[in-house]
């Protein structure tokens, strides 16, 4: 029996001595490689791989509306204070993508005010989180907006940024001469 997994450097470790001790440390505990590719920025873009790998995460922050997703309105209740029905009868519920076009905000500028808001923030489950956030100056609205998962969009921006690469393994070994545990 042989295990088969995938191994990526991303592109802060993208580097030629990194690929050269993952494939070292790999050949040394007899795991072979079998496929080696590079993607570009804009092929992970493209192809939204960075999205797929990170469903999890990204679904919450870009791909559905966060009047839809399931917030647990006890927890959100209990650390915000307020009522998750009457924040999304507001208008101030948004996931990280709805709060970039709401307030007219690059990634950076929605990463910034949520590391602002880190002391605000909750996680509901893996992958999961919500923060209070403060409107930017000039909007309408002083009141508190949530907003889900705004992290994942300067994440993912790491990615697919210009001149970006993600080195990619495809790997194999006897799973009786090394086992997952």
């Amino acid at each position: 029996l042989r295990n088969t997994a995938l191994v990526f450097l991303k592109p802060h470790a993208n580097t030629v001595a990194a690929q050269q001790l993952v494939r070292d440390t790999l050949q040394r505990h007899g795991i072979d490689i079998l496929q080696q590719v590079e993607l570009d920025a804009a092929t992970i873009h493209q192809h939204q791989l960075i999205d797929q790998h990170y469903y999890a995460i990204a679904s919450k922050a870009t791909l559905v509306p966060a009047s839809k997703i399931p917030v647990p309105a006890d927890t959100f209740q209990q650390h915000f204070g307020e009522a998750w029905s009457q924040v999304l009868k507001e208008k101030r519920a948004w996931n990280a993508l709805e709060a970039c076009r709401a307030w007219n905000l690059t990634a950076r500028e929605l990463g910034d005010l949520w590391q602002a808001a880190a002391a605000d923030t909750v996680k509901f489950g893996g992958g999961f989180y919500c923060a209070q956030v403060q409107p930017p100056h000039g909007s309408n609205n002083d009141k508190p907006h949530y907003v889900l998962n705004g992290f994942f969009l300067t994440m993912r921006n790491q990615f697919v940024e210009p001149g970006a690469t993600v080195t990619c393994m495809e790997i194999a070994w006897d799973a009786g001469q090394l086992s997952w545990r």
